[in-house]
């Protein structure tokens, strides 16, 4: 079994279970190799824009044996996914200008996933603005690592939930919007 560091863990976390996910820099391939082996996911696309950090997530996932659960991608963000094939998108450890890039240019496949887990690690007023002023919501966070929804889907996901529920999760909208 992979052993994760405390970030790594607390993203993975956040994960919902039985989705397919997208690593956006994927790196060395140990989350997406985590989610698998602890059936989390069924299927991981691990993708990164530089062949050398892809091509050492591959060899991990080859030592663990997983090539059929994890697919690598050479990719400059969303560019090789498409729309409907993930169900959820990680994109952690860069900066927040260049995650607002990813966003940007994979709106397309980004419309069609159910949840967005982000961790930017830098500029991050910058980026919490750019995720207001887009209408999105966030539904959970571990250390720092958010999960959100898009606009639409939040006012689906507040139908489904108790006045407490509904309450509180206000209360950290708000929160997050207003920093």
């Amino acid at each position: 079994m992979i052993k994760l560091s405390k970030r790594l863990e607390a993203i993975s976390s956040l994960i919902p279970n039985n989705s397919k996910v997208i690593d956006v820099g994927c790196d060395h391939g140990f989350v997406a190799i985590y989610l698998v082996q602890k059936e989390i996911c069924p299927k991981v696309f691990a993708m990164d824009v530089r062949s050398g950090p892809l091509s050492r997530a591959q060899e991990h996932i080859r030592q663990y044996g997983l090539g059929d659960w994890i697919e690598t991608r050479l990719s400059d963000g969303l560019a090789k996914l498409k729309a409907g094939e993930a169900e959820g998108m990680i994109c952690a450890g860069m900066g927040g200008p260049l995650m607002i890039k990813i966003m940007e240019e994979g709106q397309v496949q980004i419309g069609k996933m159910k949840e967005l887990i982000l961790q930017p690690q830098s500029e991050l007023s910058e980026f919490r603005k750019y995720l207001r002023t887009h209408g999105y919501h966030i539904i959970k966070e571990n250390m720092g690592i958010f999960s959100f929804f898009s606009k639409e889907k939040k006012e689906v996901l507040d139908q489904g939930l108790s006045k407490t529920k509904q309450s509180v999760f206000s209360k950290i909208a708000r929160a997050i919007a207003g920093k």
